[in-house]
């Protein structure tokens, strides 16, 4: 069974991979065509930032949680990713989207008891 400590850092590592997620698409949206504008995207090396806080946060928790524990957590990124993107750009979310967002969330619930 977690702690309340190990689910709020699971949760703050799927946020934190979230949120970088966002910057990256954010910054290629505000990018040029050439490789090189990219590099120089501030928005991209945020994102590249909070990507590395993320895995050094989940490391971290492996130490203490099993990875069998731990890993469906990191499945919340691919239900927060979207609603983000629905959020922050205006991309459209399908009804299935939504089948597979109670699928996801019943299978984190039920790794987690």
């Amino acid at each position: 069974m977690l702690t309340g400590m190990q689910i709020g850092f699971l949760l703050g590592m799927a946020a934190l991979s979230a949120l970088a997620h966002l910057c990256l698409k954010q910054g290629a949206r505000m990018c040029g065509k050439g490789l090189m504008s990219v590099a120089f995207q501030p928005w991209i090396w945020l994102g590249i930032g909070l990507m590395a806080l993320s895995v050094l946060t989940y490391a971290w928790i492996l130490r203490q949680t099993p990875l069998t524990v731990a890993m469906p957590f990191a499945a919340l990124v691919y239900v927060l990713v979207p609603v983000g993107a629905r959020y922050f750009f205006a991309e459209t979310l399908l009804p299935r989207f939504w089948a597979g967002v109670l699928l996801i969330g019943c299978g984190v619930v039920l790794t987690a008891l």
